[in-house]
């Protein structure tokens, strides 16, 4: 047996677009990445912690050498023969770091980004805003179409059923009816033009549901709305938004204006490159080998600065 069709009230409707519609979702997902995009490089001045290990076996004369030497178990009687120079046995070797790294002056670069981002943020914020305003004012525009012409087609096929049963009942030739045949002709054109009207508005009632359909998928082709006089939901429903309605043009350009801050912060920030960079950093190096285990310290500062604009930054993100 066929199933029977749901039937929905705008609030059910609207809850459902929200959570289906494709372009809410975009701008939703849009505006989560841009979040953790503002989260990450508003943090650009925190100290870069890591951590790092490896473990090899290796018969290269040089990595041989140097993985007893971090251990600090150099033989000078036997490591410096022909042959252990040369033809090292297979030596192991496990060494795990953790060190730090604190950028001092990055040329601006972690500031503008992170105002960038931030800009961003906002603008998709916006964006997102917009998104819902425009999906709520299209679905309550085709939910009351829908209502209107519901309505419309109740009162078309009431009178084209009228004019069926006058047809029906129609009598050529009675004295009561001195109109003869024009009158049956006139009553059957008539019928024809009300069938036209039904058409259109069965259309129309289509392309309303199509509408609300792209907006909440799941309410599939066979759907219904709960009945409601249309003037009252546009009352209620669209004169509220009314106002609302004419910020959705204020949210995009806001929104763009905001992406044009958020490009600006990016390009001083890309400016930033041709500036000199430096920092400290510092670390410390675990070694476990065949011979022994030891560790070791450094600690220093860099400097950079790119003059070539082919050379990309290391640091650069």
């Amino acid at each position: 047996p066929q199933a029977l069709a749901s039937t929905y009230n705008f609030n059910q409707l609207w809850k459902l677009t929200q959570s289906e519609s494709a372009e809410i979702q975009k701008e939703q997902a849009l505006l989560k990445f841009s979040e953790l995009n503002q989260t990450r490089n508003r943090l650009h001045f925190v100290p870069r912690i890591y951590l790092k290990g490896q473990s090899y076996t290796t018969d290269d004369p040089g990595a041989s050498f140097f993985a007893n030497l971090s251990q600090r178990q150099i033989n000078p009687a036997t490591d410096f023969s022909f042959s252990a120079l040369n033809q090292p046995a297979d030596t192991t070797l496990s060494k795990a770091s953790l060190g730090l790294q604190l950028p001092l002056f990055e040329g601006g670069r972690g500031y503008h980004n992170s105002q960038s981002a931030k800009a961003m943020y906002a603008a998709q914020q916006l964006k997102s805003h917009g998104a819902q305003l425009a999906n709520y004012t299209q679905l309550a525009a085709s939910y009351a179409q829908l209502l209107n012409q519901q309505n419309t087609l109740k009162d078309f096929s009431n009178l084209y059923d009228r004019i069926d049963q006058q047809i029906k009942g129609y009598r050529v030739g009675r004295k009561k009816n001195p109109v003869g045949y024009s009158g049956l002709l006139g009553l059957k054109s008539l019928k024809n033009k009300v069938l036209v009207y039904i058409n259109m508005v069965k259309s129309q009632i289509t392309q309303a549901k199509s509408k609300i359909q792209q907006l909440a998928p799941s309410v599939g082709k066979e759907f219904q709305i709960e009945k409601q006089d249309p003037f009252q939901f546009i009352n209620h429903t669209i004169g509220n938004i009314h106002s609302e309605k004419t910020l959705q043009p204020s949210y995009m350009l806001s929104a763009r204006k905001k992406m044009e801050e958020s490009l600006t912060h990016k390009s001083k920030a890309q400016a930033s490159r041709w500036l000199p960079h430096f920092g400290a950093f510092g670390a410390t190096t675990y070694y476990n080998g065949d011979r022994d285990h030891a560790s070791s310290h450094t600690i220093g500062a860099y400097l950079q600065w790119q003059w070539s604009m082919h050379n990309n930054d290391i640091n650069d993100e």
